[in-house]
């Protein structure tokens, strides 16, 4: 079930919390994010908290360490939440990808990836 509540410009914390509510009341259990950002919200950590889902969450595209440069919502220290880095093709952690011991859980490919665009076309995402 795609939820979009961003656009060109970015969104708003509250749509991002509108959507999490939306896929909980529908009965979702798995929550793929590939967006974040630098605040701490708590009203936004309560709400993927109660979601009662297992909350995949991009570690962040800022070659920073997350452990003292925290990206949200992956870094939030919850049990149902999952933040993964990218790695490239080699399994080497990718140029942009954020890094950290404490906060990131996982790495999966996030580089030079196949997908399709709305118009059909194929093409490579990634750096």
């Amino acid at each position: 079930m795609p939820l979009k509540f961003l656009g060109p410009y970015g969104g708003y914390e509250s749509d991002a919390i509108v959507a999490i509510e939306y896929a909980k009341a529908k009965g979702v259990k798995i929550l793929n994010n590939s967006w974040g950002g630098g605040e701490n919200s708590q009203a936004l950590k309560d709400a993927i908290k109660n979601s009662g889902t297992l909350f995949i969450a991009a570690a962040g595209n800022f070659a920073e360490n997350s452990d003292t440069s925290p990206m949200y919502p992956a870094a939030y220290d919850l049990p149902n939440i999952l933040s993964v880095a990218s790695i490239n093709n080699t399994g080497n952690l990718s140029g942009f990808s954020n890094y950290g011991a404490k906060s990131v859980d996982v790495a999966a490919p996030g580089e030079s990836i196949l997908s399709t665009t709305p118009s059909g076309r194929r093409l490579f995402y990634g750096l």
